[in-house]
């Protein structure tokens, strides 16, 4: 049996399940609960930004992130949609990153810790056996996600600038999301789902309704894919996910 948390964002479609409310030191989060008896896993699935739906900057993530950590996972996959820098990515693609860039300033930042000084590891910010997963039931391999505020999309000399320090994806809600996962432990990876070129790089404008459209197009195909990664999910995790925070701790 596999204990698998979804967080869905943009253009997901419900999941279905049980609706349980869990109670989080940093506020409620609705999880809905689903167990496929056939392929032999338990969903725990969070809509990122809530209902009534929350623009990317008021996202709740400690609390998404709490509720998860409560369930008892064995894994969290993470659907996001992003616009492509890398001009080989068209809108449909589905990416596992395998880095990321957040600069915002601080206050955009968030922990799990604010009484106590933890500096976890986030040499690799996805966790390596989740990606491995996700690559090996079909998405595209590598990319390094570049975090925004929001909810405003970048200007273009932004994305040149993100370009030039590396970046291939853009999006507003993984780099908070990621930082608090690797806090509470958890193995958690991302897949993008590109929904149009970065600013700049065409010259068609962007509109949010048409980015919602190619993310609930692609539905199915995310869907496809996180099961079949669910099921090849290894039962022993070596990496340092789990023991991110009790190694980050200062004596």
């Amino acid at each position: 049996m596999v204990r698998l948390g979804l967080i869905v964002g943009t253009g997901a479609a419900d999941a279905p399940g049980d609706a349980l409310t869990l109670d989080t030191p940093r506020g409620a989060v609705e999880v809905r609960y689903h167990h496929d008896v056939a392929r032999n896993i338990e969903r725990f699935v969070v809509s990122r930004h809530a209902r009534p739906r929350r623009p990317s900057h008021r996202v709740n993530h400690a609390a998404n992130v709490l509720a998860l950590q409560a369930c008892r996972l064995d894994a969290v996959f993470a659907l996001h949609t992003v616009g492509a820098i890398d001009s080989t990515l068209s809108p449909g693609t589905l990416v596992v990153p395998h880095d990321l860039l957040d600069l915002n300033a601080p206050a955009a930042h968030a922990s799990l810790f604010d009484d106590e000084v933890v500096h976890v590891d986030f040499t690799q910010p996805f966790c390596p056996h989740a990606r491995a997963a996700l690559v090996a039931a079909g998405a595209r391999d590598g990319g390094t996600y570049a975090m925004t505020r929001g909810p405003r999309l970048e200007s273009a000399a932004e994305i040149r600038a993100l370009a030039v320090l590396g970046a291939t994806l853009v999006g507003q809600t993984a780099g908070p999301e990621a930082t608090l996962a690797r806090e509470a432990g958890l193995h958690y990876a991302s897949l993008c789902l590109v929904v149009n070129a970065a600013a700049g790089t065409s010259p068609a404008p962007l509109a949010a309704r048409d980015l919602r459209s190619v993310a609930a197009s692609a539905h199915d195909d995310a869907s496809a894919i996180i099961t079949k990664a669910a099921a090849l999910l290894p039962h022993d995790m070596t990496c340092a996910c789990a023991e991110a925070a009790t190694r980050g701790r200062l004596a």
